[in-house]
């Protein structure tokens, strides 16, 4: 029997008893049936199978195939009466993965059958199952591959007569590449093992298994490329939340028949992405934040902005299992400049003064430095420096004395600085209103 996964519940006799028994005419019992009914292959090259039987009488013949808890093929045979007994049927008349007897009564095809069936014992078509991989090894462009055939659990039809010695099992090692045809490296091979050399991403290999009834494909290894996409912000506030979200899609290597080819999918949820970030261009990339893709391959990674920096995002090198592979990419690398966060500015204690009362400007902003900034007034065409005012910790006070009655103006202008070896853009507050009477 060949070698497959296809369970079959029923017991041997249980399945004999169900063959939908072959229709006679009236009469049909009145002749012997066909007796010793016998089933083999025709020769080596196994497409054929020879049916053989016994009779008392020179008759004309029905030869048919009965599926066994299976459909019957629609397959018939006649011989004419001073004939051999025996036909040969084609291999392709027997749907693979079943069980068949072959049914041999007296009859021709205007009178149908004349006799009860004799019956061949019953077999088998089970074909090959699929190869599994059991190992995989990877050095550079060169990959080690091994496998063995696939384990059929149940034999329902243990030594039938068309049943070959353990062993027979054969395989065709392939690899496709984008823009290739499946390239077979070796045909109808006992060997389960195959190195295949000058391979670069995506590829895909897979072995063809094939028995005295039917081939079929497992063992698959690939190699799929990704390719990672990023909208990366072009300013941020210091210290608020950088967001960088984008997809990674990987780029799988289908086959047909006669070229394979490259189809872009989203990556499956799970895949690792990395945010790297450097302050300047010689200087070496280092991660500062990771997430993984959700469904649809998409991902979001917030970071605290520190400062002007570039950033860039990395799917890498994903190994879902020895024989799964996704190899990583890397998106385009983006400048987001960092400016100043302004966290108040005003007047301290209200904005409404009489005259001659103190006015107390003041604006707080982050990253908290000692510096100074210029406090500006709206002189009704343009803004004039009134004067730089001292920064603690990221805050300055101006005092001054409201004296002119009406509504005046102001603003700070926080210039440009650098913090902590990075450069932060500066920034200027909106107007605040002194209000005096």
């Amino acid at each position: 029997m060949a070698l497959g996964t296809f369970r079959r519940p029923w017991s041997l006799p249980a399945l004999v008893a169900i063959v939908v028994p072959v229709l006679c005419v009236a009469g049909c019992s009145t002749e012997p049936s066909p007796t010793s009914v016998t089933v083999a292959w025709s020769d080596a090259s196994r497409r054929g199978i020879t049916v053989s039987w016994a009779e008392p009488s020179d008759v004309p013949n029905k030869v048919s195939i009965e599926g066994v808890v299976t459909a019957s093929p629609s397959y018939l045979k006649y011989t004419k009466a001073g004939e051999p007994n025996t036909v040969t049927l084609p291999r392709s008349a027997f749907p693979v993965d079943g069980n068949f007897r072959i049914a041999v009564t007296h009859g021709t095809p205007s009178s149908g059958s004349l006799s009860k069936p004799g019956h061949s014992p019953m077999f088998d078509t089970d074909g090959p199952v699929e190869p599994v991989v059991t190992g995989v090894t990877r050095s550079g462009n060169a990959v080690l591959v091994r496998w063995r055939a696939g384990s059929r659990t149940v034999d329902y039809t243990p030594g039938d007569p068309l049943d070959l010695p353990a062993g027979r099992q054969l395989f065709s090692p392939a690899v496709g590449q984008a823009g290739k045809a499946l390239r077979i490296l070796g045909r109808n091979t006992s060997a389960t093992q195959r190195l295949i050399t000058n391979v670069r991403p995506p590829y895909r290999f897979q072995v063809m298994a094939a028995n005295e009834w039917g081939t079929t494909w497992g063992a698959v290894v690939t190699a799929d490329t990704t390719a990672i996409k990023a909208q990366i912000p072009g300013t941020a506030a210091y210290g608020a939340s950088t967001l960088v979200r984008g997809q990674v899609t990987q780029n799988r290597l289908v086959c047909q028949t006669s070229k394979c080819g490259v189809q872009p999918v989203p990556a499956e949820a799970g895949i690792l992405v990395v945010l790297h970030a450097r302050d300047r261009m010689s200087a070496p990339w280092r991660a500062v934040g990771r997430t993984r893709t959700k469904p649809g391959g998409f991902y979001f990674i917030s970071v605290p902005s520190p400062g002007t920096r570039m950033y860039r995002a990395v799917a890498p090198t994903s190994i879902r299992s020895a024989a799964q592979v996704a190899v990583g990419s890397t998106s385009t690398a983006k400048v987001t400049r960092t400016r100043v966060r302004l966290i108040a500015a005003g007047f301290a204690g209200g904005n409404v003064k009489r005259r001659g009362q103190a006015a107390l400007a003041m604006v707080s902003f982050a990253p908290a430095i000692n510096g100074r900034a210029m406090l500006q007034y709206w002189n009704g065409r343009a803004w004039s420096n009134a004067g730089w005012v001292p920064v603690r910790a990221g805050r300055a006070v101006k005092q001054f004395g409201a004296t002119r009655p009406g509504v005046a103006g102001y603003r700070y202008v926080i210039p440009p600085l650098v913090h902590a070896g990075r450069p932060i853009e500066g920034v200027a507050t909106g107007s605040f209103v002194l209000r005096t009477f």
